[in-house]
């Protein structure tokens, strides 16, 4: 052997005895240092430990299984990449799952092929932060539950910012109110802030700022009450209803662009028109009834009143006038062809003619009667006249000098005289007899006093029986008090001092002094004040009935019936028994015994007290049953309170419960108790 090797053996003979040979195995019981590589197949250790020198130390393809790195910084100096096919992280074995992982840098998942990539919890997942959360994608981002539900929530405010939401859903469900700031008016069923595809149902109501637009029918199923729009109402189309159509404004018209109803078009209508004003045709009006005319009530065209026209009138019948006929023309007369009135055939006049202008007869002229003459006529001496008088002149008469008929001197009348207008005496020295009866058919105005030197006779006649006429008006105005002396009691709408067919308007008070009897219904706008009985059949008050120094009784004293409330009484256990036929008196005698029943005075109901005298040692035995306790809602407790059961006794030797004594038992549910008597003493 060579020197320089034994000598090297004896110099680490001891660290040589460190390791020993065991089949193929070389085992060292101390610790062995390489300075260079070290190359093996596999090197089991109960520990390795790797000493810093700066150098990377690197395990490839490295499988290390029930290990762990404590405390060991990888990468910390220097950043490095740890390549690993699966990392598990089992921090529940010490109890710390709280600090499972760790980082305070980015998180990158990626691959090549792009394929999706999860995190996947088996448990319930929470992900906390202290400071803002974002989830950014430059793609699309899915929230999905593929159960229950996925819920959304903040303390505050959530914000959805994008240009358009798409919400699918079958159903949305808001429990507070929704509120859509977006300002886009609506001018299609396509525009505007809110736009649904489908139909709308609202329970309450609906108020819009601008106006409402129905491509399609506008059905009001409201049947009970009117519909009634405050606002105008534009409708492109047809307006169909099954009821009638009631337009409440009372605008007059004037011409086709006024009034409370105006149509651009025309309008149909199968029945009849009634119009209480006037009817202004713009253009044609055409009848095209057939039914002959044969009197003023019948025909195609019926009018009730006079008819106005301008301009030319043709008829191709017959034209029968049952009373004037005045035509308004001027045209001159001058031959058989021109003038106002041109007539191809002879005229039959049954009565008085009149003419304002000269008579050119080219034939005879017969005068079997009366003649009237239009122009001056100048009769120096007396003229008598046989029949009538016409004169057509219509001037008004202001004074003693003016109007169709003028007389210089007096006028002496042995009969009637009728005057349309008013009678006028400018003389205030002057009288007016009447020897006869005088008959005034409109109004009579008098600015001084009525001097009666006889009497207004009334229906009854006087004293001589002479027949008086009831007086007929058709308009009768008394500027002052109207006293009516007839005292005719009154006992149906026939009878009384005052018969009126129609109503009566009072605007101010009305004072009966006996009975007010009414058959229809009466409604009273305001208060009613009744001083003393007040007798109806059924009495219906909205609101009150005030009394406020007698009572309100009726039949039997029952004051009346409660009636129908507008919530109906409940029947439940606690109830007071209000009843709609039930009298006024008799409620609240019910509501008495109810709040003595229930709230005042609810003693225990005693059931056993059939006890002997006691001679011994037995006792006394008392059971009774507590009252029932009722839930009140308002005070959010059982009635009555049930605080503790107290028993009062006096002595035998007393003879009257004027001084006792009180055991508090200290318990609200006891329901029977034993008395033990003592024989030395007199106490319980």
């Amino acid at each position: 052997m060579d020197s320089d090797l034994i000598s090297i053996i004896s110099q680490k003979k001891n660290a040589i005895k460190t390791f020993s040979v065991k089949g193929t195995e070389l085992n060292s019981s101390k610790s062995i240092k390489i300075n260079g590589d070290m190359t093996c197949n596999t090197v089991f250790c109960d520990n390795i430990e790797i000493n810093p020198t700066g150098k990377k130390t690197e395990i490839k393809d490295a499988i290390i299984t029930e290990s762990s790195l404590d405390s060991t910084p990888i990468g910390l100096t220097e950043p490095s990449t740890a390549y690993v096919t699966q990392l598990n992280v089992l921090s529940t074995i010490n109890g710390n799952e709280s600090q499972g992982i760790n980082i305070d840098g980015d998180i990158n998942i990626s691959n090549t092929n792009e394929k999706l990539r999860n995190i996947i919890s088996i448990n319930p997942l929470k992900i906390s932060s202290t400071q803002d959360v974002t989830l950014l994608s430059t793609k699309k981002i899915s929230i999905q539950s593929d159960e229950n539900m996925c819920d959304i929530k903040s303390s505050t405010q959530i914000d959805l910012s994008s240009i358009f939401l798409n919400i699918n859903t079958n159903y949305i469900h808001s429990r507070g109110f929704i509120s859509i700031q977006n300002a886009v008016d609506s001018n299609s069923i396509n525009s505007g802030s809110l736009i649904t595809k489908g139909g709308m149902g609202i329970t309450k109501n609906i108020t819009i700022g601008g106006d409402i637009n129905v491509l399609g029918n506008l059905n009001l199923l409201n049947n009970n009450t009117f519909s009634d729009m405050k606002s105008s109402l534009s409708v492109t189309e047809n307006i169909s209803t099954s009821g009638f159509l009631l337009v409440k404004n009372t605008t007059n018209s004037f011409n086709t662009t006024s009034g409370s109803c105006i149509i651009n078009g025309g309008i149909g209508i199968a029945k009849n028109i009634n119009i209480g004003g006037n009817i202004n045709v713009g253009d044609n009006s055409i009848i095209q009834g057939t039914v002959d005319s044969h009197n003023i009530q019948s025909g195609s065209l019926v009018l009730g009143g006079g008819i106005g026209i301008t301009k030319n009138t043709n008829i191709g019948g017959n034209i029968n006038v049952g009373g004037n006929s005045i035509i308004q023309g001027t045209y001159q007369s001058h031959n058989i062809q021109s003038g106002s009135l041109v007539l191809g055939g002879g005229i039959g006049i049954a009565k008085n003619t009149n003419i304002g202008g000269n008579i050119n007869i080219n034939g005879d002229s017969i005068i079997d009667g009366n003649m009237n003459i239009g122009k001056n006529t100048t009769i120096i001496g007396n003229l008598d006249i046989g029949k009538e008088v016409y004169i057509n002149d219509s001037s008004q008469s202001i004074n003693s000098n003016t109007g169709a008929l003028q007389i210089n001197g007096g006028l002496g009348i042995k009969k009637n005289i009728n005057v349309n207008g008013s009678v006028v005496l400018s003389n205030a020295n002057e009288t007016l007899y009447v020897t006869g009866s005088t008959t005034i058919k409109d109004h009579l105005y008098i600015d001084g006093n009525i001097v009666l030197k006889g009497s207004i006779l009334d229906e009854s006649g006087n004293s001589n029986s002479n027949t008086v006429t009831s007086g007929e008006y058709n308009d009768l105005i008394i500027r002052d008090d109207l006293i009516i002396d007839g005292t005719d009691e009154s006992f149906d709408t026939d009878s009384g001092s005052i018969v009126a067919n129609g109503g009566v308007g009072i605007k101010k008070s009305l004072y009966v002094g006996k009975d007010f009897n009414i058959l229809g219904n009466a409604t009273f706008h305001n208060n009613v004040n009744c001083v003393k009985t007040l007798y109806a059949d059924n009495i219906h008050v909205k609101y009150n009935i005030t009394s406020t120094e007698g009572n309100i009784s009726g039949s039997g004293g029952t004051g009346g019936k409660i009636g129908v409330p507008d919530i109906p009484f409940d029947s439940l256990v606690g109830n007071i028994n209000l009843s709609n036929n039930l009298s006024i008196s008799n409620g609240f005698q019910k509501i008495d015994q109810w709040l003595n029943t229930h709230l005042i005075d609810t003693p225990p109901i005693l059931t056993n007290t059939s006890n002997n005298p006691i001679m011994g040692g037995e006792y006394i035995e008392f059971e009774w049953n507590l009252p029932t306790q009722i839930f009140v809602g308002f005070l959010n407790k059982k009635l009555p309170i049930i605080s503790s059961i107290y028993l009062d006794y006096k002595l035998s030797s007393q003879t009257n419960w004027n001084t006792f004594s009180t055991i508090n038992l200290n318990s609200s549910n006891i329901t029977k108790i034993r008395i033990y008597p003592i024989s030395h003493t007199q106490n319980l």
